[in-house]
């Protein structure tokens, strides 16, 4: 009887659940099942489709023997010309405005909806955008683009970050910015395929629908959404059965990580007794401002450039490549600042060499390659120092608050064309200036390479302490 009774409570032990945190259960998922790798390869192409609408931009202006323009229909010449540049710069700030919103209504009723609703939004545009009568309802659509386009790409990137194993994190990040690549490159290929400026947004709309479809069929919501908001229910049915142990229950802090006013105090707090920070937070918000400028700016100068626009274009995306591989062995054997110098420095300097180069020779090409390779390097770095500059209680927020900042640069990028109109020397001095900007704020930085978050405030703190210290004796 003692035995059957130590047996009973053993099997009545066996079968209480066992609590594993989220990112335990993602462990075993990945050990297991192949569905977390499916979830990152099409969560992935939001990039790409968000490089194909940001980036349209750079062709349904372009008139040839094959292409009727934007142009060309709604006669936007001598005083109306303005309204080509703005149709452009509308997109980003919607993009403003999107990444605003998007990620308080994420925060609040999950990744998933947000992803598929801004997806359905950006296709739906390209196919309305196709049928627009004038360019001003041309220019509202491309500003309801921007928003669609900041929620679908924000969203997935947290979604897919939540529900990837830390081992799977490196890998996962390198492939969504080979996907924006493949959809910064798609955009020649449908362009040529295309007669008028109307076609061209109708083709764009279809990869984004069959992507609307992976989406709705295999792509989850977060783990880590469902677990910080208790939805045990739908945690058993769509993650904890792909490992078939029901008895596992993902465990959570007690307080929510997404708590918005919360957050803001805790900022508000922290910003108070550590002024410094908004230093860095003007520093990093500029630095990222003048990259997006170059960056948008560059990509759409292309199809401006001598030779063949189309071939242009398509070099100064597949110039990212390297410049991802680049940017991986410079961060882990270069200290941040380093990197974050010597690329600006470097795309400054193909910028002026660029404005002794004959426009039309092979080797001004490769200065444009140099520039763009160098500010994809310094966009990558600004991304990792941004993150480790910043403490972990109000990262989110302030990087909230670069980004913001971030997109007025991408806003003006359009216009490099207008000041190409006035002097083809223009374009050069404003990337070449912005370029040295961002290069001279970087000497003010401090090093963060292999230091804890707080050690790299902490230790600025204490060596302005020991200046002001000796200058005081």
């Amino acid at each position: 009887l003692i035995e059957d009774e130590s047996s009973s409570d053993l099997s009545i032990e066996s079968k209480q659940p066992s609590e594993i945190t989220a990112d335990e259960l993602l462990e075993k998922i990945r050990t297991s099942s192949y569905s977390i790798h499916v979830l990152i390869c099409i969560c992935s192409m939001s990039w790409g489709i968000g490089a194909l609408a940001i980036m349209s931009s750079a062709f349904y202006d372009i008139s040839n023997s094959t292409l009727t323009s934007l142009s060309d229909e709604f006669e936007l010449y001598e005083g109306r010309s303005y309204l080509r540049e703005f149709a452009s710069s509308s997109f980003m700030v919607g993009n403003m405005v999107g990444g605003l919103i998007s990620s308080a209504i994420a925060d609040r009723i999950g990744r998933r909806p947000v992803m598929i609703v801004c997806t359905a939004g950006i296709s739906i545009m390209f196919f309305l955008l196709s049928f627009a009568p004038n360019i001003y309802l041309f220019i509202a659509g491309r500003l309801l683009h921007g928003m669609f386009y900041t929620g679908s790409g924000q969203s997935s990137w947290v979604l897919a970050f939540e529900c990837t194993p830390s081992k799977l994190r490196a890998a996962a990040a390198f492939l969504y910015g080979t996907s924006w690549v493949v959809g910064y490159c798609l955009v020649v290929p449908i362009a040529m395929a295309s007669a008028t400026w109307r076609q061209f947004m109708l083709f764009s709309s279809l990869p984004i629908a069959a992507f609307f479809v992976a989406v709705l069929l295999f792509v989850p919501e977060s783990l880590h959404w469902l677990a910080t908001n208790g939805k045990r229910e739908q945690i058993e049915k769509k993650w904890i059965s792909k490992i078939k142990q029901p008895l596992l229950v993902v465990t959570t802090n007690s307080m929510r990580e997404d708590d918005g006013e919360k957050r803001r105090s805790v900022l508000i707090s922290y910003i108070n007794s550590h002024k410094i920070i908004l230093a860095f937070m003007a520093a990093i918000g500029l630095i990222w401002l003048s990259d997006a400028f170059i960056y948008f700016g560059l990509s759409l100068y292309s199809t401006t450039l001598a030779g063949n626009f189309y071939v242009n274009y398509m070099l100064m995306g597949l110039i990212e490549m390297p410049g991802y591989v680049l940017a991986h062995v410079a961060l882990k054997r270069c200290s941040r600042r380093f990197v974050m110098c010597a690329t600006h420095m470097t795309a400054a300097a193909a910028f002026v060499v660029l404005i002794f180069l004959a426009e039309s020779s092979g080797l001004a090409l490769v200065c444009w390659l140099i520039g763009k390779l160098a500010i994809t390097v310094a966009y990558m770095n600004i991304y990792v120092m941004g993150s480790e500059i910043f403490p972990t209680q109000i990262r989110n927020s302030v990087i909230g608050i670069c980004g913001v900042i971030s997109r007025i640069g991408g806003v003006f990028a359009p216009y490099v064309k207008a000041l190409s109109r006035v002097s083809p020397v223009l374009p050069l001095v404003a990337f070449g200036s912005f370029a040295l900007f961002a290069a001279i704020i970087a000497l003010f930085l401090p090093e963060t390479k292999d230091k804890s978050l707080d050690e790299s405030i902490s230790s600025d703190n204490s060596q302005r302490d020991e200046e002001n210290q000796q200058q005081q004796e």
